[in-house]
């Protein structure tokens, strides 16, 4: 680092702003995911084929950790004054270099034992664990076509659990939007957690439509997981009400403090179900960081808008699928230039602003 660098980055005050739109979109839908999940795989009636494919799915998943645990304890295991698979890799390493000399001498008749020995068993761990994956993802591939099915059945099929929770939330004024993989937005997230309650003491009586009928505590497990869920949104909706505020007081931040601890630990415990890991980064951001940002910029986080940087992420999407095909890098840069361009130009949006609401109105009639 020159001096000029170093000087600089003492002048230069860096701030850290919690970004609370994110934060409420993430652990938002993480939450309805987690509901449609457990929907999908313990609570609904579903054909006997798909259901043996989620059994085996969770048979196979307890094998991939037995199998992940004997590839470790095959590396860690001793064998002579080194593990198997740094002495694995010594002789790898051994016999490349060695073939890469003048005369091409190789390993010698014990040491190439020793390797097909080692490296033997090194395949045979590691082709159990991989084939007991590679199964896995085949499975999981057959369940989420299936589980799209029922997401986009076909026309004659008018009513699944996921059409009509659909409907659940248009009539609380929430729809998903058309991007990001139809997952709710900002806005659509603060309405289900405000009205969390109702939307899911809906759901409970939808999903007795659809329920299995092999379980008889059925009815049970779903009021429990809708209440489960119910509980975690009430825990956000609390945790970014408390980020609006435009007055904080001392009570409100040490407020803050507990209840971004609690969602992060519940939050945690709904990841781990949908797939089997808790490396949840925005629940850390919210229970990890959240108070002393609050602390700092306490009353005016909930003047910073992001709605910029996800409209801004919409309009290059568009852009950039307008001209990825262009094979010229040069004129695809220009083109995309024009874009924008013509985006911020008044006289153009007003024009196109006519031409819709004139469309709008009347068939586009051809001049003779």
């Amino acid at each position: 680092m020159n001096c000029q660098t170093a000087l600089t980055m003492k002048c230069v005050n860096l701030n850290r702003v919690l970004p609370v739109l994110h934060l409420l979109i993430g652990v938002g839908n993480d939450v309805i995911n987690y509901f449609g999940h457990v929907v999908e795989w313990t609570l609904i009636e579903i054909p006997e084929e798909e259901r043996k494919w989620k059994e085996d799915v969770e048979t196979l998943k307890v094998l991939i950790e037995t199998y992940k645990r004997e590839c470790n304890e095959w590396d860690s295991s001793p064998h002579g004054e080194s593990t198997k698979s740094k002495r694995r890799s010594a002789l790898m390493s051994l016999k490349r270099s060695r073939s890469a000399t003048a005369n091409g001498n190789r390993l010698t008749d014990d040491e190439q034992a020793e390797f097909d020995l080692l490296n033997g068993e090194f395949k045979e761990t590691r082709k159990k664990r991989d084939d007991a994956q590679a199964k896995r993802r085949d499975l999981l591939k057959k369940i989420n076509e299936a589980a799209k099915g029922r997401r986009r059945p076909p026309k004659e099929v008018n009513e699944t659990w996921y059409l009509l929770m659909e409907k659940i939330y248009r009539r609380f004024n929430v729809v998903r939007e058309d991007y990001h993989k139809r997952q709710f937005a900002g806005r659509p997230m603060r309405e289900i957690m405000k009205n969390a309650q109702g939307i899911f003491d809906d759901a409970k009586v939808m999903l007795r439509r659809f329920k299995r009928q092999d379980d008889a505590d059925i009815d049970a497990k779903i009021d429990a997981h809708c209440d489960k869920v119910i509980d975690i949104l009430k825990t956000w909706d609390k945790f970014f009400s408390l980020l609006h505020k435009t007055s904080p007081t001392e009570a409100d931040f040490n407020e803050l403090k507990a209840v971004a601890t609690t969602a992060e630990e519940k939050h945690r415990l709904v990841r781990t179900v949908v797939d089997n890991s808790d490396d949840v980064p925005k629940p850390h951001i919210s229970g990890a960081h959240a108070y002393e940002q609050f602390r700092q910029h306490g009353g005016c986080l909930s003047k910073i808008y992001e709605q910029f940087v996800e409209k801004n992420h919409q309009t290059e999407s568009e852009i950039e699928a307008q001209t990825k095909r262009i094979p010229n890098h040069e004129q695809r840069v220009k083109t995309a230039a024009n874009i924008r361009a013509m985006g911020h130009d008044w006289r153009v949006n007003k024009k196109q602003k006519l031409v819709k609401d004139e469309t709008a109105r009347a068939p586009y009639k051809k001049s003779s």
